[in-house]
């Protein structure tokens, strides 16, 4: 029913006006009739223009932390253990929408509470409580959204993390209503900051779908090549043509921002480019944990083997030639599934 919000006996109704607030109210109360349930007197109240909602105050200007819930975090002192710390993450997390590049200030604090680490307090994850706690206690109100604005999202990436913004062109002013960023995975880490970046929009595109979709928006970004990148019509990674396929129903416009103005979200410190992109790097015997050296037949000893580096081609387009050439490629397939006569395998080398 899109007449109201309900979350398990919490029933949230809403309208634009009083009649469609009445109307919408009198066909709740009816499903509620027929459903046999009743309702306590004591704990409805009608025709408000600001209401507690799960820890959350809701007026026509947009949504809100409830003072009351964020009082104690006031006084909220350092944990004494990881249970205690998980308490306290627990809390803010469930705040982050208001909280900019979450993930990059609870960072240190995440990081205390794995298994292989100390629980010890350190200058790093003293700052990163209590600029969490400042942050809580002063949290911004986040617009609410309309039918005919236009979108926005602005996407930056780290070396540990990625964030974003999502805001909406109200009256003629930016309005933000959402907050996000996310703590890279291991391998993650490992991409160069093209493919971060590019991971940055793909992540939040999907995670603001159920706003973006159907409507035209824009992408702001500080890093230039992602303007081509995703209107790039010969791709060589899978990744990237996983990602690029999924965003593909998404009518986007990519905006380049320099990184000055980019400050929403930027905060997540700005890096360097790495030596390679996911546009340079092409590995496709990596997945396999093979590894192939150039290769040289020798008519006079039948020596199959060299380890010589042939200059003018790169390390991955050898491999790449290698798997396409109909005789090396038996001779591969043949070493993976330990088929080859011993004799004949110590002349091979890969």
């Amino acid at each position: 029913m899109e007449k109201c919000v309900v979350y398990l006996d919490d029933v949230l109704i809403f309208g634009k006006t009083v009649d469609e607030h009445n109307d919408r109210l009198n066909q709740v109360l009816k499903r509620i009739k027929e459903a046999g349930l009743k309702l306590s007197p004591e704990k409805c109240t009608f025709l408000k223009q600001e209401v507690r909602y799960l820890g959350h105050i809701v007026t026509k200007d947009g949504i809100a932390t409830d003072p009351d819930k964020i009082a104690s975090i006031k006084s909220w002192e350092l944990p004494n253990c990881k249970k205690e710390l998980q308490t306290f993450l627990g809390f803010c997390n469930y705040y982050r929408r208001f909280i900019n590049n979450y993930a990059v200030l609870s960072e240190p604090l995440s990081s205390m509470l794995k298994k292989e680490n100390r629980f010890k307090w350190t200058d790093a994850t003293k700052t990163s409580f209590y600029a969490l706690r400042k942050t809580l206690t002063s949290p911004p109100v986040l617009s609410l959204p309309t039918k005919d604005g236009k979108y926005v999202l602005d996407t930056d990436a780290s070396h540990n993390a990625i964030g974003a913004v999502l805001s909406q062109i109200q009256n003629g002013e930016e309005k933000v209503l959402y907050y996000a960023s996310k703590t890279l995975t291991k391998s993650q880490k490992q991409y160069c900051i093209t493919r971060k970046e590019l991971l940055a929009i793909y992540t939040f595109v999907l995670k603001f779908k159920h706003y973006l979709i159907g409507k035209q928006f824009v992408v702001r970004t500080d890093h230039q090549a992602l303007k081509w990148m995703l209107n790039w019509d010969s791709p060589n990674t899978s990744q990237y043509c996983i990602w690029k396929a999924e965003l593909e129903i998404f009518d986007k416009l990519v905006e380049f921002r320099k990184g000055k103005e980019h400050i929403n979200a930027d905060a997540l410190s700005r890096l360097p480019d790495c030596e390679q992109c996911l546009i340079k790097h092409y590995d496709p015997l990596k997945k396999r944990n093979v590894k192939v050296y150039p290769v040289e037949i020798n008519n006079e000893n039948k020596s199959l083997y060299s380890e010589k580096v042939i200059n003018n081609l790169r390390d991955y387009e050898n491999e790449w030639q290698q798997e396409r050439d109909l005789d090396i490629k038996i001779i591969l397939n043949a070493l993976r599934e330990g088929n080859l006569h011993m004799k004949f395998k110590r002349n091979l080398k890969i």
